[in-house]
């Protein structure tokens, strides 16, 4: 996958990237984080929640669905979305993949994996 030099760090997934483009000291100077998503055709990032975070994203490239408690929302390129501060969700590509900038409001948010649905 593609890096740029404005790429803080890196994180590798079976179903894509982040790659951070505000995190660390930057991020705590400036009270939010950034990064680029990148998922992979097809792919899914499972059901998560950032209990400490609320997460804008906004799509870049593609088509993907975003799977939330109660709805299915289906995104496409500039498109926005905002979630709500720990609330569960997915992110699944559609078959040309999907690239998303996203934000979120405090410099090192939580991950913990959750459940949707039942």
């Amino acid at each position: 996958m593609e890096q740029d030099t404005t790429v803080s760090r890196v994180e590798d997934f079976p179903w894509g990237q982040m790659a951070w483009l505000m995190d660390d000291a930057a991020a705590e100077s400036a009270g939010f984080s950034t990064a680029r998503m990148t998922v992979l055709a097809g792919r899914t990032a499972g059901p998560h929640r950032h209990p400490n975070a609320t997460e804008f994203l906004l799509v870049e490239k593609g088509d993907l669905t975003l799977r939330l408690t109660d709805e299915t929302v289906p995104l496409a390129k500039g498109d926005t979305y905002l979630i709500p501060v720990a609330s569960p969700h997915e992110i699944i590509a559609g078959p040309e993949g999907a690239q998303l900038t996203i934000f979120y409001n405090t410099p090192r948010r939580g991950y913990e994996a959750a459940t949707i649905g039942s």
